[in-house]
């Protein structure tokens, strides 16, 4: 019926003899070809008996076996399958994954739960953690597809697990099952929705297999309170790491400063662990700059007002608007002035790096803060012109902004310029005559340049001046 092709097992058993007819005809090596085929040849018969099509030519090689597997995991005949990878050494932990899979398709989740653990305990290594969140990973993929959760329609579990079921797509790899038309659906589980089953089940897999996922997935489906307490819960550093870039990404900036809010006010056994931890989401933050979030988060602790200052001022640098450039200004200088002695103190020594913003302590923060503030003054109340007076660096653009802003305040502030010449260490001589040909070029009338450039010349030696 199968068409068993005995003239396939007198060639299977020619070939071997031929292969083997310069060695001597030891009666040990024919008992072991013997023994080799006659699995294969038990092998073929148990197939056929479950009506699975088979040949010697499917057992000839590893790739061939390889492809046989995976014919008879394709169809659905797992338990042959994963017969067949045994027979021959191979791992068997992805026919159980698949089987597991399939049955979460079809809601079986208890017999989900015992396939996909043997996937576990069979995947080589079995220690291998990648392996196991791989699976883990695949199963709550798997259960999040499918119709969102309407609430407003479920008045009791049982409707819901009957509407939950009503809505399963129908097969054992029918994977699409979400809304009409194609377009990829997941549940919300969101702290106003019931907490179903399946959500259960993902929080089952992700626990026990993928733990450092569940805060991904916590924040995934808006369970943020959860997320930041599994996050103290474990103490851990990298879970901080990953739950203050979490809130930056999502925009939920306000439920960690919220949530360190409480957890410093608490009086408990554990608050130099909770100080180190929102020390080190303070950093995370920073180095996604997004200084404006570590002001606030540094501002829980009102004793530190110089980390505070300097986080002020690099959310100056990184404003939006000039509203908020002076802002940030004002509160930068607000911190300054609360920090009681240290003014000649280098940042360094404190480990507050601070090169890039051009300040070495807090009295030559104090200087060009209050420089900056007043240099603002002539910046545009709308749009970015602002940004192009912005004097506080150390770089190449900061360095052409201050030569800028001194040729352009100096006929109209000479004193103020003469400040930033002086803090930046500019040529005077040299601001001075492009500030006059500037003046020049629009066409105004010189002889008002006179008086205005008049107290100039006290600023200048005589040979500058003749320049």
């Amino acid at each position: 019926a199968h068409k068993f092709n005995l003239f396939e097992v007198y060639e299977t058993l020619l070939s071997m003899s031929e292969s083997k007819k310069e060695e001597a005809l030891d009666l040990q090596v024919w008992l072991s070809h013997v023994a080799n085929f006659a699995v294969r040849l038990d092998l073929i018969h148990t197939l056929l008996s479950h009506e699975i099509p088979a040949s010697f030519r499917d057992f000839a090689s590893v790739p061939a076996i390889d492809q046989t597997i995976q014919f008879i995991s394709d169809e659905e005949n797992y338990n042959i399958a994963i017969f067949v990878a045994t027979k021959f050494a191979f791992d068997p932990s992805r026919i159980w994954e698949t089987w597991g899979i399939g049955l979460i398709n079809l809601s079986e989740y208890p017999e989900a739960r015992a396939k996909l653990e043997r996937a576990v305990k069979t995947s080589v290594p079995f220690s291998d953690a990648s392996r196991q969140a791989e699976i883990a990973l695949h199963a709550v993929g798997t259960l999040e597809k499918g119709k969102m959760v309407n609430v407003n329609k479920i008045y009791d579990s049982t409707h819901k697990i009957a509407q939950e079921k009503s809505t399963k797509p129908k097969g054992w790899f029918n994977r699409g099952g979400g809304a009409k038309g194609g377009a990829k659906v997941f549940r919300n589980f969101s702290s106003t929705q019931i907490e179903s089953e399946v959500y259960n089940e993902c929080i089952y897999y992700l626990k026990k297999f993928a733990p450092s996922n569940l805060l991904a997935f916590y924040f995934k489906h808006k369970q943020y309170q959860k997320a930041c307490l599994l996050a103290i819960e474990n103490k851990s550093l990298p879970y901080i790491e990953y739950l203050s870039k979490a809130c930056v990404q999502f925009e939920k900036e306000s439920i960690l400063v919220d949530f360190f809010r409480l957890e410093l006010k608490r009086d408990s056994d554990d608050r130099e662990a909770i100080l180190q931890l929102w020390q080190h989401a303070i950093g995370v933050v920073c180095g996604v700059k997004r200084f404006a979030l570590a002001y606030e988060l540094q501002m829980l602790a009102p004793d530190q007002r110089l980390m505070a200052a300097v986080l002020a001022l690099r959310s100056f640098k990184e404003s939006g608007s000039r509203q908020d450039a002076d802002l940030w200004l004002q509160n930068c200088m607000d911190q300054i002035v609360s920090v009681s002695g240290g003014e000649h103190e280098s940042f360094h020594s404190l480990g507050i790096d601070c090169g890039d913003l051009g300040v070495a302590n807090l009295l030559e923060m104090r200087s060009i803060v209050g420089l900056q503030t007043d240099v603002m003054k002539f910046a545009e109340k709308d749009g970015t012109d602002y940004k192009s007076w912005d004097i506080v660096g150390d770089n190449d653009m900061i360095t052409f902004h201050r030569r800028r802003a001194a040729e352009l305040i100096l006929l109209k502030d000479g004193n103020l310029a003469f400040r930033i010449i002086q803090e930046f260490r500019l040529q005077a001589a040299e601001v001075y005559i492009d500030a006059i040909r500037h003046y020049c070029k629009e066409k105004k009338q010189v002889g008002q340049l006179i008086p205005l450039v008049k107290g100039l010349k006290g600023t200048l030696g005589d040979i500058d001046w003749d320049h």
